[in-house]
């Protein structure tokens, strides 16, 4: 004769709670890869922008002819082309008898389904002239 399975039978709750815990773990890593998919690109841009930083503070120590200003939309540029939201004031050019530093602060809001955050980046470069 064949049993009739109960609902309240433990085989049948352990199954259940297995499916849980795999549907609950699927969807933390999709969570997870929808957050990488969304902060990633900002690192990335925030590297690249580093980066271009560091080539103009670099031609702007070597060429003492390019202004403050001319360094700061370059910089400005850069960030335009990478889709950084930065306005020109928000980048502090100083240009010194000892060398060039600049800096931005910005910050990029991340809104996510299931939380909002902010991320602040402070991006500098400098270049000391080597003194003879």
């Amino acid at each position: 004769m064949l049993q009739k399975q109960n609902k309240l039978d433990p085989m049948g709750a352990s199954r259940l709670m297995k499916t849980l815990r795999r549907l609950i773990g699927i969807l933390i890593v999709v969570a997870g890869v929808h957050v990488a998919w969304r902060v990633v690109p900002l690192y990335v841009a925030y590297f690249q922008l580093q980066g271009a930083m560091d080539d103009v503070v670099l031609a702007g120590t070597t060429d003492s002819r390019t202004s403050e200003g001319e360094l700061r939309n370059k910089i400005y540029q850069e960030a335009q082309s990478l889709n950084i939201d930065l306005q020109p004031e928000q980048i502090q050019v100083q240009r010194t008898p000892f060398g060039v530093f600049v800096s931005a602060n910005y910050t990029v809001h991340v809104g996510l389904p299931f939380c909002q955050f902010d991320l602040h980046f402070h991006p500098t470069s400098t270049n000391r002239r080597a003194l003879m």
